[in-house]
């Protein structure tokens, strides 16, 4: 059972990553990104949500290991890509909803940045 429902959930994301894929002329708002991290679990929706964190997140590690730039936020080790949907959720409910028409990589780097700060 465990593993249908984690093979559901990988599916759904590889899903999401590729309508994100196709949809990428068309930038991502805050608005929309909560929208979609709000959804129902099992929904296209959360998997297009934890898509676009997950490379959103990739990105700015890789940006950082291949150009040397410095590191935007820090996440711990441990965190996975649910705890930083729940991060950036509050951090677009509560504290910043009157910012959620900007783009939602911003955002999240606003709220990644919040709660996991660089420690160099």
């Amino acid at each position: 059972m465990a593993q249908t429902k984690r093979a559901f959930f990988v599916g759904m994301i590889f899903l999401g990553s590729l309508m994100c894929a196709s949809q990428a002329h068309a930038q991502m708002l805050g608005n929309d990104l909560l929208r979609k991290c709000t959804s129902g679990f099992n929904s296209v929706e959360q998997a297009l949500c934890i898509g676009y964190l997950h490379g959103v997140v990739e990105g700015a590690m890789g940006i950082k290991a291949m150009e040397g730039r410095p590191q935007i936020f820090e996440l711990p080790k441990g965190v996975d890509i649910i705890q930083v949907r729940d991060v950036v959720v509050k951090f677009l409910k509560k504290e910043n909803a009157k910012d959620r028409q900007i783009g939602a990589v911003a955002l999240i780097f606003k709220a990644l940045t919040e709660a996991y700060p660089p420690k160099s």
